[in-house]
C-alpha cells in the first residue's frame, strides 16, 4: 500500500507546466550540435585541397575540433555554476550570432546568420593560400 506524504500531496512540480518547452529546448540544442558536426564534415573536405593537408591530418583536424568544441563546452558550464545558469544562457543566445574576431572578420561582417554557418565559412576557404599558385 502506497502513501503519499502530504507535503508531496500539496506541493507539485512548479515546472510540470513547462516540461515540454523544455524537451522542445533540449531538442533543439541536440540538433544544433549534431548539425554543427555534420557541417564541419561537409565543408573539410574543401578546406583539405584549400590547404593542401593530408587524409591523416584531416582526422587529427577532426580530433581537434572536438576536443575544442568539449573543452569550452565544460568551460561553459563553469561558467554557468559561476555566473547562473539563466544569465549565462543569455548572453551566450546573444552572442551567438556575433561573427568571430579574426584578421579576416571585417571581409565577412554581417554575411553569416548562424553559429554553425561562421564555423563552415570559415572552415571552407574562398580564397588560395597566398603560398600556393
Amino acid at each position: 500500500m502506497s502513501q503519499v506524504s502530504e507535503r508531496e500531496a500539496s506541493d507539485p512540480n512548479p515546472n510540470y507546466e513547462r516540461r515540454w518547452l523544455v524537451l522542445c529546448i533540449v531538442a533543439i540544442t541536440q540538433l544544433t550540435i549534431v548539425l554543427d558536426g555534420t557541417i564541419v564534415n561537409i565543408a573539410l573536405p574543401q578546406a583539405q585541397i584549400d590547404l593542401g593537408i593530408s587524409d591523416t591530418s584531416r582526422t587529427w583536424v577532426i580530433t581537434a575540433y572536438a576536443l575544442a568544441f568539449g573543452a569550452l563546452l565544460l568551460l561553459g558550464g563553469r561558467i554557468a555554476d559561476y555566473w547562473g545558469r539563466k544569465r549565462s544562457f543569455i548572453v551566450g543566445m546573444a552572442a551567438s550570432p556575433l561573427p568571430p574576431q579574426s584578421a579576416d572578420s571585417p571581409r565577412r561582417a554581417g554575411s553569416c546568420s548562424s553559429p554553425a554557418q561562421v564555423r563552415a565559412s570559415s572552415l571552407h576557404c574562398s580564397h588560395r593560400p597566398h603560398w600556393r599558385s
